[in-house]
């Protein structure tokens, strides 16, 4: 712009001094400033479409960054998603894995205690179940008590000694004593010392917590009793078969949370 400028300058002042000089000069003068000028304007023209056209680049540019920044962000949106299913899927794999060895420690006390217990469990005196991760001992009946009482006899003290030795490596895992009785009423000689089944129940699970710290050293931070009369049976009361399948102690293995 400043050299279109100064050939103006230029074109004017020929044209002041055109009076001072012959018309052959003149012309010629007006024929070298009209080529200048014609070559200044082409010049101008070309930077006009070279600005045009670096303008158009620049558009271009900023769309495809644009559109590369769109596609950072979506990029990272999925990486980050990835980063947090991955996160979780270890999360999973840990407490599979935790849950398996779990299961194979209750499975391996499964075991010994059937095989401590053979005897007993053919004989229906005592029945081992897996229910939900925790183990369950059930005693049947007269195999710990007598009737009426909640002394344990010689034979449920030898049978809970037995239990007593696999339960006692089992430090990750609480103890559950539930005493349950069936619906038939405490007699008359019995009622000065069990009211009801709720005091005959609940006295049979404090005896065989009490066993379990005394003889069988187990740690009584470990321990629990709880009775519950004839409210939670195993099979109807009609007969005395079912009855005999309600009058139980279940010894219940939790996990400590």
């Amino acid at each position: 712009m400043r050299r279109l400028w100064a050939v103006l300058m230029l074109a004017l002042l020929s044209i002041g001094l055109s009076a001072c000089v012959s018309k052959k000069q003149y012309l010629a003068r007006e024929a070298d400033l009209t080529q200048q000028l014609n070559q200044e304007s082409a010049q101008l023209n070309e930077t006009q479409s070279q600005l045009q056209e670096a303008e158009q680049r620049r558009d271009q540019y900023q769309a495809e960054l644009a559109t590369l920044h769109s596609q950072y962000e979506t990029l990272q949106r999925q990486h980050d998603e990835l980063t947090d299913k991955l996160n979780q899927m270890s999360r999973q794999t840990e407490d599979l894995q935790t849950d398996l060895v779990a299961r194979n420690s209750m499975l391996a006390l499964q075991r010994k205690i059937e095989r401590d217990l053979q005897e007993q469990i053919a004989n229906q005196e005592v029945k081992i179940e897996e229910i939900e991760g925790k183990l369950k001992v059930t005693f049947v009946d007269k195999i710990l008590f007598s009737t009426g009482s909640a002394t344990i006899n010689e034979k449920g003290q030898d049978t809970l000694l037995r239990v007593t030795e696999s339960l006692r490596d089992q430090q990750e895992r609480s103890i559950l004593v539930e005493g349950h009785t069936d619906n038939v009423p405490i007699g008359i000689v019995l009622q000065d010392r069990f009211p009801t089944n709720w005091e005959l129940s609940t006295a049979r699970a404090t005896s065989v917590v009490r066993f379990l710290q005394d003889a069988g050293g187990l740690e009584p931070e470990r321990l629990s009793a709880c009775g519950y009369s004839y409210y939670r049976p195993v099979a109807s009361n009609d007969s005395e078969e079912e009855r005999h399948q309600n009058r139980r102690i279940e010894i219940i293995l939790v996990p400590i949370q």
